[in-house]
């Protein structure tokens, strides 16, 4: 089987619609929760559509922190910028902050994550990929490896990032269904939360010590597709188990060319069209 990478489009959920003039000075905040490869290209794209329409960003990053993602929301609500873009940390734990600068008059631009729907009233827009396409995507992928060499029958072991409900959970609820699909026999034996790469190694790491008969391991991100890869390097299991992620990166694509074929496909966002797209979003 070869290995592959799919990359969806972004899908622009609106909320409200509406459209706001802007003067020549504009600043719009950006916000994202952590300092993956998918956030630093989201960020780009940001930067890209700012720069060619001459207005000012200002970047934050949360590190996975309400606390913090608060403090920057409200130093964004002082400086009185004209939107803000934002990858929430939590659907219901950046409702408050969020609210915040919504009651600011601020128009607020969620991108690949949001609040819980009940608390949507006043956001002007949601940015996002279809996520549970690409947990179909790669179950699919998954399930033509197990009936080509595992005779249609897989032990599963999960990372996910179920933290994010917003975007993950439709990834997972994908991956089994792309597995249920194509008729596929298997049993998940560990579904555990790990999406930093540094934290999820470990984790990894004792989910196959614990789990001796796992075959396949899926991961619901980037950083948990790259603890993956290094457990089972690690562990020196690159004949007996592979890895099937989610959310491209430079470092995924050396993964797929390895001679080991530890990883057998990644399905990918597309990060820089999305942070371009939510900045103009922001200026309409």
């Amino acid at each position: 089987m070869k290995t592959s990478i799919s990359t969806l489009s972004a899908g622009v959920l609106a909320l409200l619609a509406g459209s706001a003039a802007f003067a020549q000075d504009i600043t719009i905040g950006g916000v994202v929760f952590q300092a993956d490869t998918f956030m630093q290209t989201f960020q780009d794209g940001m930067q890209a559509a700012a720069d060619e329409k001459g207005v000012t960003l200002i970047l934050g990053n949360s590190e996975t922190d309400l606390a913090k993602e608060s403090n920057i929301l409200n130093d964004l609500i002082v400086r009185d910028v004209d939107a803000l873009v934002i990858n929430t940390f939590a659907a219901d734990g950046s409702v408050a902050a969020v609210s915040e600068v919504v009651g600011a008059g601020i128009p607020v631009i969620c991108a690949n994550t949001c609040l819980n729907e009940g608390a949507r009233d006043g956001i002007y827009s949601f940015l996002a990929t279809r996520n549970i396409d690409l947990g179909l995507k790669t179950g699919a992928a998954a399930a033509e490896y197990i009936k080509a060499n595992l005779g249609g029958t897989a032990k599963i072991g999960i990372l996910n990032c179920d933290t994010f409900p917003e975007a993950c959970l439709p990834r997972k609820e994908g991956f089994l269904q792309g597995l249920t699909d194509a008729g596929v026999d298997f049993e998940v034996l560990a579904d555990q939360t790990g999406f930093l790469a540094d934290a999820a190694l470990p984790i990894s790491e004792a989910m196959l010590q614990a789990n001796p008969t796992i075959n396949i391991l899926w991961a619901a991100n980037e950083g948990g597709t790259t603890a993956h890869v290094l457990a089972v390097q690690g562990a020196g299991l690159a004949d007996e188990v592979k890895v099937f992620g989610t959310d491209m990166s430079g470092q995924h694509a050396q993964f797929l060319k390895a001679d080991n074929g530890i990883l057998k496909a990644v399905t990918g966002q597309a990060p820089f069209q999305i942070g371009y797209d939510a900045v103009n979003l922001a200026l309409d």
